[in-house]
């Protein structure tokens, strides 16, 4: 039997934080990634995140944070790719503990959602957090599965561009 405890709240297979609008003379954009399964990368995962499955990772319960290093690029728009567990999921975004907005997650699809940054990414290090209105568990809702973990969205990616 699968004694899984974990509360869940969503699930990230990559970030991508990228500036398309400085063209640095080598004609390379400024751009990085986190890919939430290399070992790696767990430096940047700081809190609510589980062992990496499936393509990705599940935040385990409401909140989830990030942690990126920003060089002399401005970032202007936060972007989720994201699709919620049953019902529709409010979101709410912040930047380095600022509020910068909410999306509502639709759980019939996988879908990108946009946000403007207004100016928080700073050059340095920045906290991406994600507080999510519920959660729900697995084996409440899907048949034959003794997965007793909780869950709210799947997110495919977040990238800073």
């Amino acid at each position: 039997s699968n004694k899984d405890y974990r509360r869940l709240g969503a699930f990230f297979s990559e970030l991508n934080i990228s500036d398309t609008s400085k063209k640095p003379e080598s004609g390379k954009k400024e751009y990085m990634s986190i890919f939430f399964n290399q070992s790696d990368d767990e430096r940047f995962l700081l809190e609510g995140w589980s062992d990496y499955e499936k393509g990705g990772r599940w935040v385990e319960g409401k909140i989830a944070k990030v942690q990126f290093e920003v060089g002399d690029s401005k970032p202007k728009h936060l972007i989720l790719t994201a699709q919620a567990f049953h019902n529709f999921q409010e979101t709410n975004i912040f930047i380095n503990n600022t509020f910068i907005g909410k999306v509502k997650i639709d759980p019939e699809k996988v879908d990108e959602y946009t946000i403007k940054v207004k100016d928080l990414i700073k050059k340095g290090s920045n906290i991406i957090t994600l507080k999510f209105s519920h959660a729900q568990r697995i084996g409440k809702l899907v048949e034959k599965t003794q997965d007793i973990r909780m869950v709210s969205v799947y997110i495919k990616s977040i990238m800073l561009k």
